[in-house]
């Protein structure tokens, strides 16, 4: 039987809880869960034994209360890593956006760039940008 103790403070800026079982050898580092085996469960955005590190399209951010590693979510517009906050920071960009040197990732507008219409197929509607995206109303 698994038990879940969710024992200490808050880690990170998801307000995820941190453990610190006092059965367990070691103290988690990141941001996770003790289970009753003794194994860490991590929470989004963190991977490792102890869940001290952050996965693909987080970034390590300032350490929470205790020097706990806190790992947040790169910008929506990102694909895949990143190395801190905001479109700039971005190794690449998500579908719908694209790649501006001062900028970071920037939104395709859709409606303006398509060679085709989009909304063709529906009558009465309209190409609304969206970020990342378009919805046709």
């Amino acid at each position: 039987m698994n038990t879940t103790w969710k024992i200490g403070g808050l880690s990170s800026r998801t307000m995820s809880p941190i453990c610190t079982s006092s059965c367990a050898s070691t103290r988690l580092k990141g941001s996770g869960t003790r289970k009753g085996n003794g194994k860490c469960e991590c929470h989004a955005g963190y991977t490792g034994e102890l869940c001290d590190t952050c996965t693909e399209g987080y970034y390590e951010g300032e350490p929470g209360p205790n020097g706990t590693r806190t790992c947040v979510a790169c910008h929506p517009s990102c694909e895949g890593p990143c190395a801190e906050g905001g479109p700039k920071a971005c190794k690449a960009c998500k579908k719908g956006y694209r790649m501006n040197e001062e900028l970071g990732c920037v939104d395709i507008d859709e409606c303006i760039e398509s060679e085709e219409p989009l909304c063709k197929d529906k009558m009465n509607t309209y190409c609304v940008n969206k970020e990342g995206s378009y919805d046709c109303t």
